[in-house]
């Protein structure tokens, strides 16, 4: 089932659903980044509104829902879904990180891999490299570009891939390369997963903190529209 979600959607939907259903799609695994994203920018709520499904990647997007009255949505973690897809789909495109971690990869998922190229090319560049996805016929394509680039991609050029479904990863291809670790299931079952990733990646702790006064400000602004509405 589809929710409003603010000014964008969330999809209220299993992953075992997800699976099954959203065999070619464009699927968005939405964290609080992406979030604030689409509150701040125009054009990229517009990319989330272009997508087959928008489904809660961590904690934060389901604590929002349940704000809102949505009780039931399930967590879907990104790195998941993409592994879970990866194990059904015969050919797979992989865009982005870095060119160590793509070669790495195409080993770990040698047999699979029909294309594959790392995330440092310029917009110059992005034509060709779709020209070459395309004509690897892949019926899964995940995009390792970071937020907005790599949803803004796939929304450029899905129509391109009628037959694939389209993922933007994130930081998913790191962690299967083993270029950085994944936090150890205690800490994802108690939601913990993001002070892991600050733990390795200490400068992120500023990221989210300007995503947590961006928000603040969001609601606050929201709040006092709201009170002025009903004066």
């Amino acid at each position: 089932m589809r929710h409003k979600f603010f000014n964008i959607y969330i999809d209220d939907i299993s992953q075992e659903q997800l699976l099954k259903q959203a065999k070619p799609s464009f699927i968005v695994t939405m964290n609080l980044e992406q979030f604030f994203l689409s509150q701040k920018d125009d054009f990229y709520k517009k990319v989330l509104l272009e997508a087959d499904f928008i489904v809660a990647d961590g904690i934060s997007i389901v604590l929002l829902s349940k704000i809102l009255g949505i009780s039931s949505l399930s967590k879907i973690p990104g790195i998941d879904l993409a592994k879970k897809f990866i194990q059904q789909s015969s050919r797979i495109a992989l865009l982005g990180a870095s060119e160590e971690v793509i070669e790495k990869l195409k080993n770990i998922f040698s047999e699979k891999i029909v294309f594959a190229h790392h995330g440092y090319f310029s917009d110059s560049q992005e034509q060709k490299i779709i020209d070459q996805i395309q004509d690897s016929r892949p019926d899964l394509l995940l995009v390792a570009l970071g937020s907005p680039r790599q949803e803004s991609l796939i929304y450029r050029h899905k129509s391109r891939f009628p037959a694939t479904t389209l993922i933007g990863v994130g930081g998913s291809f790191d962690i299967w390369s083993e270029r950085l670790l994944r936090a150890p299931k205690w800490m994802r079952d108690l939601n913990l997963e993001w002070l892991f990733r600050i733990v390795q990646e200490p400068n992120r702790i500023f990221r989210l903190l300007y995503i947590l006064y961006g928000l603040i400000i969001f609601f606050v602004s929201n709040l006092f529209d709201e009170c002025y509405k009903d004066r």
